[in-house]
């Protein structure tokens, strides 16, 4: 491993601990704010139990890769892969991740952070 094979690294970990859980946090939010109709039929599907794993975050991430802002792609993957775990396998990731999203479906207007609940806490939103 080279030196720039380790700048290389650090700038992913930065992005997938910092930049990328902020952004999904400010998405998330806006969401609710917009009162966005794919979304809020997200929250229905999870009430009713008849959740479907979400293509968006996906065909993001493809036309992110194919212009090759590989950053942003890796944001919507990293996003898309916990999103779908939450709900799917949720013992695949550690329990203060998925308790907080489940949170967030108890409370609508809390609990925002898919990915890492610390920026919920950072914006006095979480529960």
């Amino acid at each position: 491993i080279n030196k720039t094979d380790i700048l290389y690294m650090i700038k992913y970990l930065f992005v997938s601990i910092v930049i990328a859980p902020l952004i999904e946090y400010i998405i998330h939010r806006g969401l609710h704010i917009i009162k966005n109709k794919t979304h809020k039929n997200h929250h229905i599907e999870v009430y009713q139990d008849t959740n479907k794993i979400e293509y968006v975050p996906l065909i993001i991430a493809l036309v992110c890769y194919n212009i090759k802002w590989n950053l942003v792609c890796f944001g919507f993957l990293q996003y898309w892969l916990i999103h779908t775990l939450i709900h799917f396998y949720p013992t695949f990731l550690p329990k203060v991740i998925v308790d907080n999203h489940n949170r967030h479906h108890n409370n609508h207007w809390k609990s925002f952070a898919v990915s890492n609940p610390y920026i919920d806490v950072l914006f006095g939103t979480n529960i």
